[in-house]
């Protein structure tokens, strides 16, 4: 990281509030540059490996496909205030929401999506290739990979389900069995 006038220090003749600028602008342009690799970095991240596991193979995320009504009724078993909603503005999804009791009114509360109809056991990236600036060559542009859409897996829902501490580890064991342990990305969310 570039200091407060470290990069006109050497220039003495240079009026103090000049020197001040040219050192905001240089510090400007670095925190610029490390943006766009941060950047780089989190759009990469999304459709990179989950171990063995290629994210946008459909053959190998596929796992055991398990159809709505059949996640809604484990779910259901796991936790009975789950409430469901197909959406409104792309049928091809449906909400889950948990009913809470707040100060004596039931109150419902989304905590994520999931497929309406199909879901496979993880999900499925689709990867599309986005140009962007080059971080260290001004001028250059450089291709990435990132993700276009998604088709949400039952394993990606109970992640998240895990997370907001609606259901438990042993529910999530018994109700819903893996086809294998390859992912990281779910051993990293359940260790």
């Amino acid at each position: 990281m570039i200091e407060r006038n470290q990069v006109t220090a050497g220039l003495p003749s240079l009026d103090p509030g000049l020197r001040g600028a040219i050192t905001k602008a240089r510090i400007g342009v670095e925190r610029n540059r490390q943006l766009i690799k941060d950047d780089i970095g989190r759009e990469s991240a999304t459709v990179a490996p989950d171990g063995d596991l290629n994210v946008t193979d459909r053959d190998q995320q596929l796992g055991t496909p398990l159809s709505c009504a059949e996640i809604k009724r484990r779910l259901l078993l796991a936790n009975p205030n789950f409430h469901f909603e197909i959406s409104l503005h792309d049928a091809t999804k449906t909400g889950i929401y948990v009913i809470w009791n707040v100060n004596g009114k039931p109150e419902k509360r989304f905590i994520c999506g999931m497929m309406t109809g199909i879901s496979p056991e993880r999900s499925i990236r689709t990867p599309k290739e986005t140009r962007v600036p080059h971080p260290d060559n001004p001028g250059e542009w450089v291709t990435v990979q990132t993700m276009e859409s998604e088709i949400r897996g039952w394993r990606t829902v109970l992640g998240i389900l895990l997370r907001s501490q609606v259901i438990r580890q042993d529910q999530v064991d018994l109700l819903f069995p893996m086809s294998d342990g390859k992912s990281k990305n779910w051993q990293s969310i359940t260790t």
